[in-house]
């Protein structure tokens, strides 16, 4: 059975255009109809739901939900999406909630994706393990916990920027910060 938002969920392929999700399941052998929109992911979750229901649709970045996949295999337990799109009002709202947000998000492009951890150790844990899923991958990411950790806040930051805005890459003409060309760690 589809499920009735399935038509509002798109896949941001590495070259830069969105696909319906019914092409991107045929195309990569999953169950044409289905929620799954990764391996370990499904839109059904509720953050995922939130962005249908806020956005009027879900676009999800193929590169990040690979690493998203590995990074889950790697941990062998589940992942908490605490942030995925966003929107520009959003991105404004959390800056004058007082919120130490970007100017300019990769949440914003469908490019980032926050994962809750528990403690300071946890954290520092799953950052090497996204660095190493990436790196495994061969897809270059930005990850930031540190600022997040200074001020007592649990959870990581991981985009696929570079893939994107890199020198050569399909977004590289469009205006954006320098520091989403090239992979950071903060």
């Amino acid at each position: 059975m589809v499920n009735k938002h399935h038509t509002k969920v798109f896949v941001l392929k590495p070259d830069g255009t969105e696909v319906p999700l019914a092409q991107w399941q045929e195309e990569n052998g999953y169950e044409v109809g289905s929620a799954r929109i990764a391996k370990h992911f499904w839109f059904t979750e509720s953050k995922f739901m939130e962005n249908i229901q806020d956005y009027g649709k879900l676009v999800v970045c193929e590169l990040l939900m690979k690493v998203a996949d590995k990074y889950r295999d790697m941990k062998a337990a589940s992942v908490r999406v605490n942030s995925f799109n966003r929107s520009r009002a959003k991105q404004e709202q959390l800056i004058s909630d007082g919120f130490k947000a970007a100017a300019t998000s990769p949440h914003e492009y469908f490019l980032a994706i926050d994962v809750d951890t528990d403690t300071e150790q946890e954290t520092r844990l799953n950052a090497a393990m996204i660095r190493e899923a990436a790196k495994q991958l061969g897809i270059k990411v930005r990850i930031g916990f540190e600022q997040y950790l200074a001020n007592k806040m649990t959870f990581i930051h991981f985009d696929c920027t570079p893939e994107y805005f890199g020198v050569g890459k399909p977004w590289h003409h469009i205006k954006h910060p320098i520091q989403w060309e090239t992979e950071i760690q903060w």
